[in-house]
């Protein structure tokens, strides 16, 4: 006797666990390789260098005074992180979009990438520590 196994609602699409890839405003948006994280590691470091300078060196408590400073670390490498990303953009390309969808882009590129930037957090507050204590 054969038996099939139901798929429960909550349960991925096959090989969307493997190969999660959304389509978003006409591109497709993959998690990063690792040549992708290596491209991007300088482009983290100016963020956080950014927002040493800027006096965010940990959390924000207050979100709506802290932001405006994390918008202007990060928003300057945004392109970097769109064309690093999305195979074929330019960053030239990247700098045309319209902030609609350069944001539901990099908010979907975040969520894929979710697990390697929490897993990053704990070496750059050390990092943040060690540069702003010294």
């Amino acid at each position: 006797m054969t038996t099939t196994r139901k798929k429960k609602k909550t349960e991925l699409p096959e090989g969307e666990m493997l190969f999660p890839e959304k389509q978003v405003a006409g591109y497709t948006v993959r998690p990063w390789t690792l040549g992708q994280i290596e491209q991007l590691a300088e482009c983290f470091e100016r963020v956080a260098y950014k927002c040493i300078e800027k006096g965010i060196t940990s959390a924000p408590k207050n979100l709506e005074v802290e932001l405006p400073k994390i918008i202007g670390a990060v928003l300057p490498e945004i392109s970097t992180v769109l064309s690093v990303t999305i195979d074929g953009l330019s960053i030239k390309d990247a700098k045309k979009f319209d902030l609609g969808t350069a944001t539901l882009l990099i908010l979907t590129i975040v969520h894929q990438n979710m697990e390697y930037l929490k897993n990053s957090l704990g070496p750059l507050k050390a990092m943040l520590k060690r540069l702003t204590v010294g």
